[in-house]
């Protein structure tokens, strides 16, 4: 008996410890050069989560997590309305004073919007799977003899970061890890067969200051230069990027105080790239450039800049890549979110790239979650190269000035084979308060564009002006343009007509232009 009731013991501790295991929650602390959220005081389940204060629109929040969760966001006024973006998601929240709650399970990655605060982003990850130990044969940990790095960011960590990459990339290959700490750091070159490991709680920050860079390029729309912070080797490959850290380029101040611009991340001419749940923050012009690279992948990433500001700082440009997805992602910025551009030897930003110029190939972005001033999911405006066979897919635009852009303005490359699937526009904020529209296909140069297909989108807003299809002129028309299952605000038929769809600026230089509707009665 008292061995029935002693094994009735240890199986209910064993289940509660399983139970435990199965529904934690790990927060991230802020660096010593960030502020904490005071609109929004965020916990899940039981733990309190950090709020990281970021630009007079939004803050924001990380965690990772696993079970089902209660996100509660306290706030200091009374809630009398608000939004969880993506809409689509469905997520019911219920509200007690000054308290907003709802449930998560998997991770998601939120805009939430409570009555005329700012936003708060939310970005709940699963919890790590792919954590390395922190010294050991093949770990070159930083703050380990002989690297000796800076965690609390009072002198640069540069020598000390790219020694250790260097000797891993000497020695065949191996992990960088990068504690918790505040790095301070000019320039970083990426090298082959080396992956850096971030902990959470680990911030790569730009110094601010240009003679701590290489001046790589000339931004003449801006008269400005520029460098890339962290970027590839020439020829590399088997490169990687991982764990809970974050990349800050700390390029709002370097551009305000020095007119000098910076890339976040750069990876140029390389085979085998990933970034693995990393978040950005702060770029001073285009944030994430793959450029000339093959088998890219950028999932579960965070990409954070200003976006009250006109600062060119997109978020995701693929640049003359081929075999990309990027994936689960969450990206704010006044300029585009997530694009593709081909340039030449001869565009500005272009011309120290290593290589020649190469055509765009076989892109996806997937459950991607953008806000833009400009463009949520853009092809061009730069098409001198051919772009074929992009997909943007389960994704959704909360704000934009245009939420779907197929955009041939400069160059003479071929747009073919785009499809825009299973896309959600919620709303408008555009940079032109008086220019906003779901949809552009506008070729602006006398070239190619066609096989152009926009299916399965929910238009919530139509925004105001009218959406635009135009081709150059009758010998370079738009080709093969389907438009299928385009539901408008809240209904659940779709659109059968142009009109009804708010595409009226459309002109005669159009072959085979397709409304296809076929009815969804759960969209």
């Amino acid at each position: 008996m008292v061995r029935i009731i002693l094994l009735c013991v240890l199986m209910i501790g064993s289940t509660m410890l399983r139970a435990a295991e199965a529904t934690q929650v790990v927060t991230y602390p802020l660096a010593s050069c960030y502020q904490q959220g005071e609109q929004h005081t965020l916990r899940v389940g039981e733990t309190e989560v950090p709020v990281q204060a970021f630009t007079p629109i939004y803050d924001f929040t990380h965690f990772s997590f696993s079970g089902r969760q209660t996100v509660t966001i306290t706030v200091n006024e009374e809630i009398t309305n608000y939004t969880i973006t993506p809409l689509s998601l469905g997520l019911k929240a219920t509200v007690d004073g000054n308290k907003l709650s709802f449930d998560i399970e998997g991770s998601r990655y939120l805009i939430v919007k409570i009555n005329n605060l700012k936003e708060l982003a939310i970005a709940g990850d699963n919890l790590e799977t792919e954590v390395p130990d922190s010294e050991g044969e093949g770990i070159y940990n930083i703050l380990s003899k002989p690297y000796k790095a800076d965690k609390k960011g009072k002198k640069p960590s540069t020598v000390a970061i790219q020694t250790a990459i260097d000797d891993a990339c000497r020695n065949g290959g191996g992990i960088v890890y990068v504690p918790a700490g505040l790095y301070y750091c000019g320039n970083l070159v990426l090298r082959s067969n080396v992956h850096i490991y971030m902990e959470g709680g680990a911030v790569i920050r730009g110094t601010g200051n240009p003679k701590d860079y290489i001046t790589h390029y000339r931004k003449e729309s801006l008269q400005m230069d520029g460098t890339w912070f962290i970027y590839t080797d020439e020829n590399t490959s088997n490169i990687k990027i991982y764990g809970r850290g974050t990349i800050d380029g700390n390029g709002s101040y370097m551009r305000n105080q020095h007119k000098y611009l910076n890339n976040l991340l750069m990876p140029m001419q390389c085979s085998g790239f990933t970034v693995d749940s990393i978040t950005f923050i702060d770029s001073g012009l285009w944030g994430v450039i793959p450029t000339r690279c093959d088998h890219v992948l950028l999932q579960n990433t965070k990409h954070y800049n200003e976006n009250d500001k006109d600062h060119e700082d997109d978020s995701i440009d693929i640049q003359e890549c081929q075999h990309v997805l990027v994936r689960h992602t969450i990206a704010i910025a006044e300029d585009d979110t997530y694009s593709t551009k081909t340039w030449t030897h001869t565009t500005d930003i272009a011309d120290k790239w290593y290589g020649d110029p190469e055509p765009l190939d076989d892109v996806t972005f997937d459950d991607c979650l953008g806000w833009s001033r400009c463009a949520t999911f853009k092809l061009g405006f730069g098409v001198e190269q051919d772009q074929t066979n992009l997909r943007f897919v389960n994704s959704t635009s909360y704000k934009s000035m245009r939420a779907i852009a197929v955009n041939h303005k400069w160059g003479k490359g071929i747009a073919r084979n785009v499809v825009f699937d299973n896309i959600d526009i919620e709303g408008f904020w555009p940079r032109d308060k008086n220019n906003s529209r779901w949809l552009e296909i506008y070729l602006q140069a006398p070239e190619t564009v066609e096989d152009i297909v926009i299916r399965n989108v929910r238009v919530r807003d139509k925004g105001n002006t009218p959406s635009i299809i135009k081709g150059y002129d009758a010998k370079h028309p738009l080709k093969n343009i389907i438009l299928e299952n385009i539901y408008m605000y809240d209904r659940n038929v779709p659109a059968y007509s142009l009109e009804e769809m708010n595409i009226t600026d459309v002109n005669k230089y159009i072959e085979r232009l397709q409304l296809i509707q076929t009815y969804h009665a759960n969209r």
